[in-house]
This record gives C-alpha cells, sequence and structure tokens, in this order.
C-alpha cells in the first residue's frame, strides 16, 4: 500500500491523465500515449496509480479486450496487439481512479459510441457531458451531439445515467437548451409509457 499512501494521502490534489492512440495496420497494434500531470501546476510529483484500459469493436470481428496499466512515470506508450482496430476505448471505466480523463484529440463521433455503445454507465455519463460540454461555453452543439444527447435520454439502459444528463442540462449556463433537447425533454415528461423499465427505482427519479 506504500504507493498509493504517497500518492493519495502524502499528495495534494489529482492527476490529470491526457489519452492519444494510432492504429498500426501493419501489425495490428495498438500505440497508446498516456501522460498524467498533477492538477496543481505548481507541482511536479507523479502519481502511481493502475488504470484500467478496454478496447472496443461491435463490428466483425466484435471484441472487448481490457488491459490494466500501471501509470508511475509522468508518460508512457504501450503497443497493445488485437484482432483489429478498436471502435473506441475506454480509459479508467468505473472510475476507479480518483483522476480527469481527457481525450486529446477530441473526436466527437467517438465521443458519441462512448455515450450510447459503452457498457459502462460512468462512461457513457462522461462521453454524454464531454458532447454536452459546449452549452457551458455557450456555443451551439453541434447536429451528431445534439442527436446523440437525445438518444441517451430517450433510450440509456440506466435511468441514472438519463437522471445525470437532465442534470447537466439543469445546471448548463446556457442561456437556452437546443430544440431537439427541449423538445425531447418535453416528450419524455408528458409521456405516460416506460421506455426503459429495467430500474424501477431509477425511472421515477427520472421523470421527477
Amino acid at each position: 500500500l506504500a504507493s498509493f499512501r504517497d500518492s493519495w494521502l502524502l499528495q495534494r490534489g489529482y492527476p490529470k491523465l491526457t489519452y492519444e492512440g494510432t492504429w498500426n495496420r501493419e501489425n495490428s497494434t495498438y500505440e497508446l500515449k498516456l501522460t498524467q500531470t498533477p492538477n496543481h501546476e505548481t507541482d511536479k510529483s507523479v502519481f502511481v496509480f493502475k488504470l484500467p484500459v478496454v478496447f472496443h469493436r461491435r463490428e466483425s470481428p466484435v471484441y472487448s479486450k481490457e488491459i490494466t496499466v500501471k501509470m508511475d512515470k509522468a508518460s508512457q506508450t504501450l503497443s497493445v496487439e488485437l484482432p483489429a482496430e478498436p471502435l473506441w476505448i475506454s480509459i479508467n471505466p468505473g472510475s476507479v481512479v480518483l483522476g480527469k480523463m481527457i481525450q486529446k484529440k477530441r473526436d466527437e463521433r467517438i465521443l458519441a459510441l462512448q455515450a450510447t455503445q459503452d457498457p459502462d454507465p460512468v462512461i457513457r455519463i462522461w462521453a454524454s457531458f464531454e458532447l454536452a460540454s459546449a452549452l457551458d461555453e455557450r456555443k451551439t452543439l453541434s447536429t451528431l451531439s445534439e442527436n446523440t444527447l437525445a438518444k441517451v435520454l430517450e433510450s440509456d439502459r440506466s435511468a441514472y445515467v438519463r437522471n445525470a444528463v437532465l442534470q447537466f442540462f439543469q445546471r448548463t449556463k446556457s442561456a437556452m437548451l437546443p430544440e431537439m433537447i427541449s423538445g425531447k425533454i418535453l416528450s419524455l415528461a408528458k409521456s405516460p409509457v416506460v421506455k426503459v423499465a429495467s430500474d424501477k427505482h431509477g425511472w421515477p427519479q427520472f421523470r421527477s
């Protein structure tokens, strides 16, 4: 437990973890680069933790491959053999590492896949927040972001994910919600039909 004690009890703050990757078609490997920096700019310390990473593909060949990366340096690059190019990568599913994950090259297409298809509800919430973040900057959402967020609100299998996205819209700094989003919220509020009834406790909370 020494590394855990040193990182999370004796150091302040948390790590900001930036990730990016490229697919090497010749040898079927994914080059994943991970870089961590403390959230306090004046700090130079390195956090030590085990980071779960999952590679996903929903086209043939379908797979989900999980690895665990020991982060004990400021930056490291891994070469991971995979059956085919992954459609998206989930960094820190379940939020087991208390840090901030940052997609270096923001890709809305990948975020949309994560928001709607990732098996981990925490990743789906994170991706949804990333897609909706333009509202906090008083910017306009792209058509892809609007369509994806409307789909999450209407049909995500977890009422708690849907509720988290609703709460984001409730506290956004934007003066007005996009028409597609506000229309979806209104239609859901009026609808007596439980479209996703897998969680009887979560549904009333979402409706409320």
